[in-house]
């Protein structure tokens, strides 16, 4: 009779999925990070409405890899949540929107990455098509918002309330080929994708992401990876110093964290500029693609 139950239990294990473990989220600084890189943005550190924060603003033309990277985290699966605040700069074009959110999986020398982000002023806008673009998902390169919208309206974007220059806590989480966006604390999610473009295998840094005319803040940036979906380097970063209850960054002027560890003449123009002069601090602008191109903007 042991016997029998032992073999039983053995093909319920066998026959039940395996549940990939997730570590508990840890915090990661934005205020005094070393690892923080700037691609075509500006960075400085900000006390925004009340909070210590990591303020983003938009210096590019023509690109949509406009973020601030934080370099040291191989993000594969798992979560990241933040407050975000993200409105149109005082010299944004009429239809800047606020874009802000979040880059993960970025790839090689740029090259690639998913993102979700939101249109704040869009969130209470008077024209329900607007508002049903408040948040958005798209793939660099190959799959931009207007490709996404044109091809597959309204999968890839959706409604959720939003007040532009207002904190606004977000959290992605990724397994595999599938994304789900939260906003505001949600327990169910505002977007949802379930086919990421560039597959369930890639890996990489993530970047907080702004678009044109964008003035943003990021804050309380905490990363939860799944057991195994990165590497020791990573976990040991994540799970920082437990006793005080985070990662502590060395607390150095923002100026000294512009630093990319990388060999120039690698990296295509769709990625990084090439000037010396763009070298030395916050990269502008470079000549290919546009988050939102200026005849379609408005939405």
């Amino acid at each position: 009779m042991k016997g029998l139950l032992a073999g039983f239990a053995i093909v319920l294990l066998s026959s039940t999925p395996a549940v990939q473990s997730r570590e508990e989220a840890r915090s990661v600084p934005l205020v005094g990070n070393r690892n923080i890189v700037s691609v075509n943005v500006e960075c400085s550190e900000e006390t925004y409405l009340g909070r210590p924060s990591l303020k983003v603003i938009d210096t590019a033309k023509d690109t949509e890899v406009t973020f601030a990277m934080i370099t040291n985290l191989n993000f594969h699966d798992g979560s990241i949540e933040l407050d975000v605040a993200g409105k149109p700069a005082a010299d944004a074009p009429e239809g800047a929107r606020g874009f802000v959110g979040v880059a993960f999986r970025i790839q090689g020398s740029l090259s690639k990455f998913e993102c979700f982000y939101l249109r704040p002023t869009n969130g209470r806008a008077e024209d329900q098509t607007r508002r049903n673009h408040a948040v958005q998902y798209i793939s660099y390169p190959d799959f931009p918002w207007y490709k996404l919208r044109q091809n597959f309206p309204g999968e890839y974007e959706s409604y959720v309330d939003l007040i532009p220059g207002a904190w606004t806590k977000i959290r992605i989480v990724v397994r595999g080929e599938k994304a789900s966006l939260y906003v505001h604390g949600a327990s169910q999610p505002t977007l949802i994708v379930n086919d990421l473009k560039h597959g369930p295998g890639g890996q990489g840094p993530i970047g907080l992401w702004i678009g044109p005319g964008t003035e943003a803040y990021f804050s309380n940036l905490k990363i939860a990876a799944d057991a195994g979906a990165v590497g020791k380097k990573t976990r040991d970063l994540l799970q920082g110093e437990r006793l005080r209850g985070g990662i502590h960054a060395p607390r150095l002027p923002f100026r000294q964290g512009l630093r990319l560890n990388l060999r120039w003449r690698d990296i295509p123009a769709r990625g990084l500029p090439q000037s010396p002069r763009e070298r030395r601090g916050c990269p502008s602008g470079v000549k290919e693609g546009r988050a939102e191109p200026s005849s379609a903007i408005r939405r």
